[in-house]
């Protein structure tokens, strides 16, 4: 049903457009629009670029995240790419729950364009690489202000922790990607054993092995994209840094 099929694609594209301006509003109120006025009016003219170097890292998020798809995605035109990862960064400044929940639309909005599987291989990808590389920018920012600032012995000391627990947890997702551990996969039968979930895990079991062995097997099938990937993340971060 090709009428069918547009009236879907137009009513998905006005949710996340809703959904987009929705959030922003909320964020406005939260912050209070008189704050948030008096912002904006103290730092003039330097919001335009604020607002370019926010556009500009959201084309290297939207090209980084299009790398990581192990298909054809021809089909899936980078203005749309770019509606998508934006309804998506919008959810996720709503924290954790926020971030499941802007994923969870980014594969929605994929309709049959993408396979299921390589939409969530690829999320999984996208968020586990820009997680890597927010790690290596935030233990480098500590090191930087462990050397530079005037902190005192208290700061230092969280400081040096927080390095080890984010290098650890580095060398750790390096070790599960090099040997191949199907966490994922073997959490997912660990929760189907329950009678209550069983029914519902089996049925996804075929997609979440399918996505794990696409986000394991990625930097050794595209090893090219891999570190394009991690290039545009530590270009995005250093725009977020600019930013503030």
């Amino acid at each position: 049903m090709p009428i069918l099929r547009s009236i879907t694609r137009v009513c998905l594209r006005v949710s996340g457009a809703l959904l987009g301006l929705g959030l922003l509003g909320y964020l406005v109120l939260r912050a209070g629009p008189g704050a948030v006025w008096r912002q904006v009016h103290e730092v003039g003219w330097g919001l335009t670029l604020i607002i370019f170097l926010g556009g500009l890292s959201q084309l290297l998020r939207t090209c980084a995240w299009r790398k990581t798809f192990m298909c054809d995605i021809r089909g899936l035109s980078w203005s749309r790419s770019l509606g998508i990862q934006l309804a998506s960064d919008a959810c996720g400044q709503l924290g954790i729950a926020g971030k499941v929940l802007g994923d969870a639309i980014r594969i929605s909005l994929f309709g049959c364009t993408v396979p299921l599987a390589n939409g969530i291989s690829a999320c999984a990808i996208d968020g586990g690489l820009h997680t890597l590389t927010a790690a290596l920018v935030t233990v480098l920012g500590i090191i930087a202000a462990l050397l530079l600032a005037p902190l005192s012995g208290r700061w230092r000391v969280d400081g040096l922790l927080l390095i080890v627990v984010l290098s650890t947890l580095v060398v750790l997702g390096g070790v599960a990607v090099a040997r191949r551990w199907q966490l994922m996969g073997h959490a997912a039968r660990a929760i189907g054993r329950w009678r209550r979930l069983h029914n519902w895990i089996s049925g996804k079991q075929s997609i979440i092995d399918s996505a794990e062995h696409n986000l394991l097997a990625f930097p050794r099938e595209a090893p090219a994209a891999f570190w394009a990937i991690l290039t545009l993340n530590l270009l995005w971060h250093a725009m977020a840094v600019l930013e503030v």
